[in-house]
């Protein structure tokens, strides 16, 4: 037998999945007279937490020239389409995620021209006397001299280029 108290349950349980999409949680119970009952509970919803390799990309596409938008730490539309962008753009594999060959890829150094010999002897110097390890004294740049500028620069807040300039060592002798 049709019976038109159950056709508005039903009714409600399809409007509820198609009118309340910021809702999950469907709980269906019989209670002690024969009735179903139903709630629906609110989505929770996991806050995005803030990740150091998301900032790092982010500080790097921007200062590259790819707007990722503030860097915050949060993985979001704008961070998204510019790793995109720069992974396209450099034959990386274009899934818009941050990974390990990304951020190796975007901390090799930006160099538009190769730095005078002197400035990378004289930043290794400055490093070396600031506590960073630089391995031996050279006037190329080595992937220990790089290393230490990037992790000079994080440690005093500075945009994370890896490149020995003629501010960097400004920077370091105003210490």
């Amino acid at each position: 037998m049709f019976d038109l108290r159950s056709c508005g349950l039903y009714t409600a349980l399809l409007g509820g999945f198609f009118m309340c999409l910021g809702f999950s949680g469907l709980t269906l119970a019989q209670s002690g007279e024969g009735k179903w009952l139903y709630t629906i509970e609110p989505q929770v919803q996991l806050a995005e937490t803030s990740s150091s390799s998301v900032l790092e990309v982010q500080r790097e596409l921007n200062h590259r020239g790819y707007s990722a938008g503030l860097a915050d730490g949060l993985m979001g539309a704008r961070t998204r389409a510019a790793i995109l962008a720069y992974q396209r753009s450099h034959g990386l594999l274009d899934d818009g995620n941050v990974s390990s060959t990304l951020l190796t890829h975007l901390r090799a150094p930006i160099l538009r021209q190769d730095p005078a010999p002197q400035h990378v002897a004289d930043i290794q110097q400055e490093l070396r006397s600031l506590g960073y390890r630089v391995g031996r004294p050279s006037d190329q740049l080595t992937d220990e001299i790089y290393t230490a500028i990037h992790s000079y620069e994080s440690d005093h807040g500075l945009l994370r280029s890896g490149e020995p300039s003629a501010d960097l060592l400004r920077h370091m002798r105003a210490r």
